[in-house]
């Protein structure tokens, strides 16, 4: 007879399967916790890289990236930028905060975006910052990198794509990825072996902070002139929302003593109450919206045909003239010019062009002209040598047969007051060659308009025409446009 097997026999077994099922249970939750940490620690760790381009890139840059490692994040504005988010700021804090690495596409219209340029200063920022190499160049276009006029862009190893054929571009993906594998090594290996500060550096350090303030201050108080200065308090408002860290106001006096001590703003004026420029200085002038006179000049420059006579009036935006006037003689579109001017810089740059293309008493495409005179520290300009003198520009015209054409610059523009300069010698030198020019054409950026100043030297009643860029925010601008639309040329 069988022996029955008591009732609770199978419950070793059943807690046996129910112990194996947890385990494989806890084991599969653990495997799934581990896969999502490594997933979320490879993404937290994924080098970021910002895409600066032209938006005539964007298909290009669009390839690039689809062929990047994945341990590579690339941040593309299409993707990253959310509806309402504020273009700049999100920006300026994906580069100087958020990324590792910027990218720079070079081609012509690159160095011709307002976008692109912010984009690069960022990132210089961020070097300063972080003291190490962030902003890498890599060129698109042949001869693109020669546009840009910044000097340090133009002194880095870049990468080039020799054409847009599928393999051309995907071996400029590998390449990207290859560079920026050596370049975090390297930073790896200068975090493990971090260099001592020195007291060089350290000097160097607090002098590249105090020009970058300079620089700030310089273009809160461009607009203000005597007749209407900016107040202390306002002055410190604006300098905090540009700066990056909090200023009080003792520290606030004490950057712009040091400031006035050493004249880092040459024509700046402080009484300890309110602030103002009293003219703007060659030293910093032609930093100030940049932009905005390249603008200007881009039109400008496409008066000037061969065989013309020129006059170029001393200032920022007539120099930008010429800087595109130049790479005009280079590229051999201008074959015969002749060119006058009152400023040392000008005749500086056309003679260094001249030098650079071979040109010598036989064989010259420019005939380069200037009048004797003195030299005005501030702004480089040739002044008659007594203040009382007559300018020396009409005898010049004379001498070569006359201008066809005059570029000259203005310091500020009101509907009412017209033209205007500060009250100096160069006012007679503006006079003269408006009255003997046959095309008389002035320029200047926006930020001149609304701006009055000491002296008139012409009116929009003249025969002029006034080239300057597209300010929709300048309601002395909307007002010259609405009553004197045929003397204005906007950009």
């Amino acid at each position: 007879m069988t022996k029955k097997e008591p009732r609770n026999a199978n419950v070793p077994r059943l807690r046996s399967h129910f112990a194996n099922l947890a385990q494989a249970l806890f084991v599969n939750a653990l495997s799934q916790f581990l896969l999502t940490l490594v997933r979320q620690t490879v993404q937290f760790w994924a080098v970021q890289i910002f895409l600066s381009h032209s938006s005539r890139q964007k298909p290009l840059v669009r390839e690039i990236k689809k062929s990047l490692p994945q341990h590579l994040n690339p941040w593309l504005d299409e993707e990253k930028l959310l509806f309402g988010d504020g273009l700049s700021t999100s920006i300026e804090s994906a580069i100087k905060c958020d990324s590792d690495y910027v990218i720079l596409f070079v081609d012509n219209y690159a160095a011709r975006s307002e976008w692109v340029r912010k984009e690069i200063a960022w990132a210089f920022q961020a070097e300063k910052s972080y003291r190490r190499t962030i902003l890498l160049p890599v060129v698109v276009e042949d001869g693109a990198l020669d546009v840009f006029d910044n000097f340090e862009i133009h002194n880095r190893k870049h990468l080039t794509l020799k054409d847009y054929l599928e393999s051309s571009v995907q071996s400029l993906s590998a390449s990207i990825s290859a560079e920026l594998f050596a370049l975090i090594c390297r930073d790896i290996h200068r975090l493990r072996q971090p260099a001592a500060i020195g007291t060089f550096a350290r000097i160097a350090d607090a002098e590249n902070l105090l020009l970058d303030q300079a620089k700030i201050i310089r273009k809160a108080i461009f607009p203000h002139r005597h007749t209407n200065p900016i107040s202390n308090s306002k002055l410190l408002e604006i300098f905090s929302s540009y700066s990056q860290e909090e200023v009080a106001a003792d520290e606030f006096e004490a950057i712009l003593a040091v400031i006035l001590q050493r004249n880092m703003i040459p024509g700046f004026v402080y009484d300890g109450s309110e602030a103002y420029l009293t003219e703007e200085h060659a030293k910093w002038k032609s930093d100030i919206q940049r932009d905005k006179k390249e603008k200007v000049a881009r039109k400008a420059v496409e008066l000037l045909k061969n065989s013309v006579k020129v006059f170029f009036d001393a200032g920022s935006t007539t120099e930008e003239i010429v800087r595109l006037l130049c790479r005009r003689i280079e590229n051999r579109i201008i074959t015969k010019i002749t060119i006058a001017t009152t400023s040392v810089n000008i005749a500086d740059m056309i003679s260094d062009c001249c030098v650079k293309m071979g040109f010598d008493d036989e064989f010259t495409a420019v005939q380069l002209f200037i009048p004797g005179g003195r030299i005005r520290p501030n702004t480089q300009a040739i002044v008659p040598i007594r203040p009382d003198a007559a300018t020396q520009v009409p005898l010049l015209g004379e001498a070569i047969g006359g201008f066809d054409i005059c570029f000259v610059g203005v310091n500020g523009v009101t509907v009412e007051g017209g033209f205007m300069t500060h009250l100096n010698a160069e006012a007679n030198n503006k006079v003269d060659v408006l009255r003997i020019s046959t095309s008389r054409i002035i320029v200047g950026d926006s930020s001149k308009v609304g701006l009055c100043l000491e002296c008139k030297f012409a009116d929009f009643g003249d025969d002029v025409l006034f080239i300057t860029d597209a300010n929709l925010q300048n309601e002395e601008l909307k007002k010259i446009t609405e009553r004197y639309n045929a003397k204005v040329f906007l950009t």
